[in-house]
């Protein structure tokens, strides 16, 4: 993921002050605290408090602090934060549009947003085999009561982002350099997850969609997807 702080790095020195949104276990705050050393406070938000709790014990640094929190309705202060950032999470909130508008608005005048976001269109055989699968994942998670919605669309997010006056927005992708698509641990690992998933569930539909992700493993491979980046200056 270089290509973010490439893409910011004249900018880093500036940046003190960092919400994560949907911060889940502080994936994305272990990259923050890697590339942007002189921060001075980087607070993770979400609505998940077993995500939260241990998101606390792995990081013990007093600069970073974790809060259980809506996208939605975040608890913070208008021009607050230096930077926001939502990594791998769009896809999941509710209200993408009122979370927009929530991280515009804690956004200080000339902070920087990031969303670095799965997409699904026009990607190779071996990604789509690996959003079919998380596309069966999330509708199994809605049916549990979660929020997990199917993964956006280029078009989506430059639209969602273009509902908000920033100064100045930037596209960017990233894709996994020289990837294995049958690496077979792999590919064992989501055969495996397919049929726990038969297993589990009655609903034939569910049944059909773990065959045929089974079907293309061996066929396609499975790969990520594209990550589509944004980076917009308010």
């Amino acid at each position: 993921m270089e290509v973010i702080w490439n893409a910011i790095k004249n900018r880093t020195k500036d940046i003190k002050t960092v919400l994560d949104v949907a911060t889940g276990e502080g994936y994305f705050v272990n990259l923050i605290c890697k590339n942007i050393s002189d921060y001075t406070s980087i607070i993770g938000i979400d609505p998940n408090e077993n995500a939260i709790a241990k998101a606390s014990k792995l990081y013990t640094n007093s600069r970073i602090k974790f809060h259980k929190s809506k996208a939605e309705n975040i608890p913070y202060g208008n021009d607050m934060f230096d930077m926001v950032s939502i990594s791998r999470a769009l896809h999941h909130l509710g209200d993408r549009k009122a979370s927009m508008s929530e991280m515009y608005r804690v956004l200080r005048p000339g902070g920087v947003l990031i969303i670095n976001e799965m997409i699904r269109d026009e990607q190779n055989e071996a990604q789509i085999t690996r959003y079919m699968y998380h596309h069966l994942r999330a509708e199994i998670d809605r049916l549990a009561g979660m929020s997990h919605n199917e993964t956006l669309t280029r078009y989506e997010i430059k639209q969602l982002v273009g509902n908000f006056r920033f100064n100045k927005i930037s596209f960017l992708e990233y894709n996994q350099p020289d990837i294995d698509v049958f690496n077979r641990s792999e590919i064992e690992r989501i055969e495996e997850g397919c049929d726990k998933i038969s297993e589990r569930f009655e609903d034939e539909c569910i049944k059909e969609k773990s065959l045929e992700i089974k079907g293309r493993l061996w066929r396609y491979g499975i790969q990520n997807p594209t990550q589509y980046i944004v980076i917009a200056e308010k």
